[in-house]
C-alpha cells in the first residue's frame, strides 16, 4: 500500500477502533448511576476463521444455523447474567465461548 493510500484506510477503520469507545464515554455519566451497570458489545462471528456461523435471516437466504428468535433469548440471558469477570470474553448466543 503506497504511503498517500494509508490515509483514506485509516480513516474508514478508525470508526470500527474508536466508536464503541466514544459511545461508552457518552453513556458514563448514566452507567455511573445505575444499580448493575454493563457495556454490551454485540458483534459477528460471522467473518470468524473459528466459527464461521450464520443466523437463519433474510441476509442469509433464509438459510442457517440458528433462528433469530432463540439467539435473542439467549442473549438476553447472558446479558442478564454476565458479571465483572466476563470482561473480555467472547461469547455466542448460547453462552458458550468462542475462542480468539
Amino acid at each position: 500500500m503506497e504511503r498517500s493510500d494509508k490515509l483514506p484506510y485509516a480513516r474508514e477503520t478508525s470508526c470500527y477502533d474508536d466508536c464503541p469507545y466514544l459511545t461508552m464515554t457518552e453513556f458514563l455519566p448514566q452507567l455511573e448511576l445505575a444499580t448493575n451497570p454493563k457495556v454490551i458489545n454485540i458483534s459477528s462471528s460471522f467473518g470468524s476463521i473459528s466459527k464461521p456461523g450464520f443466523l437463519y435471516t433474510k441476509l442469509t437466504g433464509w438459510d442457517g444455523e440458528d433462528d433469530m428468535e432463540t439467539c435473542i433469548k439467549g442473549l438476553m440471558k447472558i446479558i442478564d447474567s454476565i458479571s465483572h469477570e466476563d470482561t473480555g470474553a467472547f461469547l455466542k448466543w448460547d453462552g458458550s465461548k468462542i475462542p480468539f
